[in-house]
């Protein structure tokens, strides 16, 4: 037997868990174990603990409030999912399926059986093996027998043994007390296995504070240890060999030769990435050596008490563990003030970390699809992404002469001739964009990070240029640039179980970010002073406070002159996602936008794909009818001009205020008037509304 290959796993009774997590931490430092099962963790649904490296599942008690309770730690890297518990009436537990390689998925369930239960806490227990083939629980069964060298054999020790011969399941139990109390000293935590078929050891660890010693398991299942890694690349050695690489001149005669340049310098970047830099292994949490040798000296006293029970030896036990908590604290808030001093109001590094105090990190629970109920990943990615392929369409609004008009003016635009006029970028151009681009942004699906893009020699960006300025040549804006990552963020207020309560936060490929911000600097140089003056959203030097300050003086000038002010608020449903694109392709046309702009940016919204991803779990691709681009630099700037004709009011007594989708119409005058006024506008913006198939959210006109 290899005992640096397999899974550890621990089970723990932690009777309150809350003041133990500093010591919970430091035993994960040094044992590295694959999953912790804990119980009487004594959480409510509120508490958040933190453990570096380690995902953490709990679940509150259902019938104490911060009593009972149980969890599981499970290591980050490890490939899994947390299954909620179905209806249970005797046990508490908490199950987490994880998938090792080459082997099947496991369930493995922190139990907690109270003490004064009934014999039908098998029922529950029947209900958690059912879930999974291959079973794994373990946890305090307040269970004592014979069979498993107890002194004594109880009620619930005879209903459990007669329950795994029953099932058919395998008991895998220390050979030393669990629980040493008062009364005596007892085998009461353990485990119980179905169709885990590999060779194991248990055995009880003198570690921790608590009148339970933690369990712990080795599986012989032959799997390598599981620690999470992190790249580290040698920006130097990447650059070189970028720079030694051979170029082959780029000289494109049609579309698909920029594909091919494109995946030639997506590729080359990609593998001088691999060739100058090495995994390394995450390193544990570190504590102070006063700490670790505190934690031994607790430990062997708290052996010592358990062996001889007195009372003096209880005294220097106490006092030990009551120092050892004094220096986990002293430790914590020597890192905490490190942490404060070193922020720095130029690099983001104090907004970083208010959001690490006021943001709620959550997990995507279970789905409840309209069939059933999801619970891995992949599952959730499939289940959100068929939620967002229908509201990546164009509302089902129609008005045929606009419908007509439109299909009219793009076939005869489009069967035009292209003028070949455009103005190139150049490298310094390339490097201003790239410069303003942030590090730590996710990358798109091409996998070439900010970071990459910004230690590229400076034959990259020549080469860029060159790629950038074949798409304004060639009007046409690459497929391989348009497909975009959805990670779902939950809406506030909105339940998370429901798969359309996710708004997509979109992750384009960052080497079109920079080709975006050439177009959006042409379009702009075309159409800025052609936008209308209310319009406030997404526009240099105007922002949401310049526009309240314009509704508040509105609001001001009437009082000042008795009149009573009147206004109405709206907000387009899904405005962004659903932009009738040959709509708003009509429109850059009457605006007159030069031809070779408006055809690449024809080509920019059409064709385009986006895939959900949650965890490291990636949903198919599925296909985007309508809408502006998500996360692009484009995107907003063409809503504003899609939104540029709307109804101009018919009297200077009435106002409008957009910023973006947002929009105020407000009037001033005698109250008569003011309806009026309002009605007026509301039945011309409604038929405008219509033309061009922009829906209102619901709820959201007052």
């Amino acid at each position: 037997m290899n005992s640096n290959t397999g899974i550890v796993v621990y089970s723990w009774n932690a009777n309150g868990l809350y003041g133990k997590v500093n010591d919970l931490r430091e035993f994960l430092s040094r044992k590295n174990p694959d999953i912790v099962l804990l119980q009487e963790t004594h959480l409510s649904g509120l508490d958040r603990c933190y453990f570096p490296n380690y995902a953490f599942y709990s679940t509150p008690s259902r019938t104490h409030y911060k009593r009972r309770g149980t969890a599981v730690l499970i290591k980050s890297c490890i490939t899994h999912h947390h299954v909620p518990n179905p209806n249970l009436y005797h046990v508490e537990a908490t199950m987490v399926v994880a998938t090792f390689y080459s082997l099947p998925p496991i369930n493995f369930i922190s139990v907690y059986n109270p003490p004064l239960n009934t014999s039908m806490f098998t029922n529950d227990l029947e209900k958690l093996i059912s879930y999974n083939p291959s079973t794994f629980i373990a946890g305090d069964f307040n269970a004592k027998n014979r069979q498993w060298n107890c002194s004594t054999t109880c009620r619930l020790g005879k209903h459990l043994l007669n329950f795994v011969k029953k099932t058919k399941q395998t008991l895998l139990t220390p050979e030393s007390p669990t629980r040493i109390s008062t009364t005596g000293a007892s085998i009461i935590d353990f485990a119980v296995t179905r169709n885990i078929n590999y060779l194991s050891t248990v055995r009880t660890e003198n570690e921790l504070s608590s009148d339970h010693l933690p369990v712990r398991f080795w599986l012989d299942t032959g799997t390598d240890p599981h620690f999470s890694q992190t790249f580290i690349t040698n920006w130097k050695k990447y650059q070189q060999h970028i720079i030694a690489s051979n170029t082959v001149d780029f000289v494109p005669l049609n579309h698909e030769d920029i594909e091919k340049e494109i995946g030639r310098f997506t590729n080359e970047h990609l593998e001088a990435v691999k060739a100058s830099g090495t995994w390394v292994k995450n390193s544990s949490e570190e504590f102070s050596l006063e700490i670790k040798s505190q934690t031994k000296l607790r430990n062997k006293l708290q052996k010592i008490f358990q062996k001889s029970r007195d009372p003096r030896d209880k005294n220097l036990l106490n006092r030990a563990h009551s120092y050892l908590r004094k220096l986990h604290y002293e430790a914590n808030q020597r890192r905490e003030t490190d942490r404060i001093t070193s922020l720095n109001p130029n690099d983001g590094s104090i907004w970083r970390q208010v959001k690490r105090y006021t943001k709620t990190f959550s997990k995507i629970p279970p789905l409840l699809t309209p069939s059933t109920i999801v619970y891995t990943n992949q599952e959730k990615t499939e289940a959100i992404a068929d939620v967002l392929e229908q509201q990546f369409k164009i509302n089902d609004l129609s008005h045929p002469p606009t419908d007509n008009l439109v299909k009219r003016k793009l076939k005869k635009f489009f069967q035009k001739t292209p003028a070949n006029s455009h103005t190139p970028c150049t490298p310094s151009e390339i490097a201003e964009y790239i410069k303003k681009l942030k590090k730590n942004k996710s990358p798109g699906t091409n996998g070439i990070t900010n970071l990459m893009i910004k230690r590229m020699p400076i034959k990259s960006i020549f080469r860029l240029t060159e790629i950038i300025n074949s798409i304004l040549k060639f009007q046409y804006f690459p497929n391989s640039w348009k497909t975009a990552i959805v990670a779902p963020i939950l809406k506030p207020g909105k339940n998370p179980r429901d798969p359309s309560s996710y708004r997509p936060i979109s992750l384009l490929s960052s080497l079109s970010k920079i080709a975006e911000a050439v177009i959006l600097k042409r379009l702009m140089e075309a159409t800025e002073d052609r936008i209308i003056p209310y319009q406030f959203g997404f526009r240099k030097n105007l922002s949401t406070v310049q526009q309240l300050l314009r509704i508040t003086e509105v609001i001001r000038e009437g009082m000042d002159e008795g009149w009573d002010t009147g206004a109405v608020f709206l907000d387009i449903a899904k405005a962004f996602d659903r932009v009738w694109t040959d709509g708003l392709v009509y429109k850059l046309i009457k605006l007159r936008v030069p031809g070779s702009i408006i055809r690449l940016i024809a080509t920019y919204l059409r064709g385009r794909h986006f895939a959900v991803r949650v965890g490291n779990s990636l949903s198919s691709e599925r296909v985007i009818d309508a809408g502006v681009v998500q996360g692009s630099k484009v995107g907003p700037y063409l809503f504003n001009i899609y939104v540029n004709d709307i109804p101009s009011p018919r009297n200077c007594q009435t106002k409008i205020c957009l910023f973006a989708d947002d929009t105020a119409i407000m009037s001033t005058g005698a109250s008569d008037h003011v309806m009026a006024s309002l009605n007026d506008y509301l039945d011309q913006l409604g038929r405008w509304l219509i033309r061009w198939k922009v829906g209102l959210s619901d709820g959201r006109y007052k």
